[in-house]
């Protein structure tokens, strides 16, 4: 059974007593169980144990090295439960979507497919199964478009019959159309249909959205819990935080892009430009970006201080780069940020 903090089961409660409203905003920082919860409460209202529901959306990115992590624990029960995940969000973007790059990614979703319902989980499959879903990262764009929003209104209003979930992760990271598309969906949902919301910052969702949305404050759980979880989800038995867990596939992770950092600084030194981005094999998901602007801040600041740059270079990039942590909105183009670095690079 999976382990709920008490605001999840109150939340679950409330639909039992039919007095959950028909939107709802899940809020708190990351590890507070926003997403477990809301698949929890998907599974209710939709009477199912399994996620692999035609009726049920979720809008989120994939996080690669959360991939890594759950494929590579023992338990196939895991994994499925994972991999039921990471089918939903690519079923919805693939049905919500008016993406050319579909076709590139079909033998992807195939092999998915089958090894979920052939449910054999060896190394090599699980690594094929990385390999797979990260190719799916790199091709789908996991923006929210007003073409989505618009596809979801009609969806919404077919079968009314049907009791029908859509959970939207991150919705402070929309954009300022998407956002007044969605509103005008919130304003009056069929009573069918049940929005899930997810965030982490309040301030940065229009107060017209806030309004009309019943908020639950998510607090980080207490170490037990927290510990206890863990365990549940990865069968660890060593006490070990998921923190800890996750900080360990992001060192991994880190060495990596450190190598992609050098080819990408060797392209600039040689004044290839950007032309020649396509030789860099970077991976395009959010947490890797931050691990590679991490690696670039390192690395600017050992240059300066063995004086390889001026200190009208150092300031330059390291203000650019705070502004690309300040500003840097969720869904904008990796490689376009990854362009203008280049370019900010080149102008000195």
């Amino acid at each position: 059974m999976t382990i709920l903090p008490k605001i999840a089961k109150d939340i679950i409660n409330a639909y039992d007593q039919k007095i959950l409203p028909n939107a709802i905003l899940l809020l708190g920082e990351k590890f507070s169980s926003k997403k477990v919860s809301a698949i929890e409460l998907a599974k209710k209202i939709l009477n199912e144990k399994n996620l692999t529901n035609p009726n049920l959306l979720i809008f989120s990115n994939i996080d690669t090295i959360e991939t890594k992590a759950h494929l590579s624990v023992d338990s196939h029960k895991v994994i499925n439960r994972y991999l039921e995940y990471i089918k939903t969000i690519i079923f919805t973007k693939c049905y919500f979507s008016n993406e050319k790059n579909l076709k590139k990614i079909e033998k992807n979703i195939n092999y998915i497919n089958s090894v979920y319902y052939k449910k054999e989980y060896n190394i090599k499959i699980k690594n094929e199964l990385i390999k797979n879903i990260e190719n799916i990262n790199k091709e789908l764009n996991h923006s929210i478009t007003i073409y989505n929003i618009k596809k979801i209104q009609t969806w919404i209003f077919s079968e009314k019959e049907k009791p029908k979930v859509i959970y939207i992760n991150e919705i402070e990271n929309l954009s300022f159309n998407v956002h007044n598309s969605l509103l005008k969906i919130l304003e009056e949902p069929p009573l069918n249909i049940y929005f899930i919301l997810a965030a982490r910052n309040k301030n940065k969702i229009p107060k017209t959205i806030l309004s009309r949305l019943r908020i639950y404050n998510f607090a980080k759980p207490e170490r037990n819990l927290e510990i206890q979880r863990f365990k549940e989800s990865f069968l660890i038995n060593k006490d070990i935080t998921i923190e800890e867990y996750f900080a360990s596939f992001y060192k991994e992770e880190s060495k990596k892009i450190k190598k992609e950092l050098i080819k990408i600084l060797n392209i600039i030194k040689e004044k290839k430009s950007i032309f020649n981005l396509e030789e860099i094999d970077f991976i395009k998901d959010d947490q890797s970006l931050k691990i590679f602007l991490n690696e670039l801040t390192i690395n600017i600041r050992k240059d300066f201080l063995e004086n390889k740059i001026n200190i009208n270079q150092y300031l330059k990039y390291t203000e650019h780069l705070k502004n690309i942590y300040k500003y840097r909105p969720y869904n904008q183009n990796k490689k376009l940020i990854i362009e203008n670095l280049m370019l900010n690079y080149e102008e000195i």
